[in-house]
């Protein structure tokens, strides 16, 4: 479950990410 868990933050990161950027680019 420890892997899932690790897989899943990455993930959320990368979301996070994904979203900030669109944002950033929309005010931009």
């Amino acid at each position: 479950m420890k892997w899932r868990n690790r897989v899943d933050i990455i993930l959320e990161g990368d979301w996070l990410l994904k979203v900030s950027k669109m944002i950033m680019g929309l005010q931009i």
